[in-house]
């Protein structure tokens, strides 16, 4: 079994002759769809870019999180020939925290009463 999560990548100092080429890359490791990848990158050098990707996909079983950064950050700096500061966000999506509210018949007899509105029909009393 694998496990599903979002993995955000932002790329930042990146040679901007490189760009594709890791694209390239983290695209063999991991689903980013052309939508969430963003190429064009702040051009604050003629040389240098930043990049971001973001996209779902399963984790298999055996591979930790840490590992799949790990890879994610190799497979950028090879591409890039040489260093940029990667970072790399791994959301685990199949547990994920929630809050749950459910309003019955007795939230909504307090809402008509504080609104004006008469009580549904099923819980006035005969």
């Amino acid at each position: 079994m694998s496990k599903q999560y979002e993995m955000h990548i932002t790329i930042e100092g990146a040679m901007r002759c490189q760009a594709k080429a890791i694209a390239e890359a983290v695209g063999e490791l991991w689903n980013f769809p052309e939508d969430q990848c963003d190429l064009s990158g702040e051009d604050w050098d003629r040389s240098r870019c930043d990049l971001q990707f973001c996209g779902e996909d399963r984790l298999c079983i055996g591979t930790t999180d840490e590992e799949k950064a790990a890879e994610v950050r190799d497979a950028v700096w090879a591409a890039n020939g040489g260093y940029c500061q990667v970072e790399v966000r791994l959301t685990y999506l199949e547990d994920l925290p929630y809050e749950e509210y459910l309003y019955g018949e007795v939230e909504y007899a307090d809402w008509a009463e504080a609104h004006g509105r008469a009580p549904a029909p099923a819980m006035q009393t005969a």
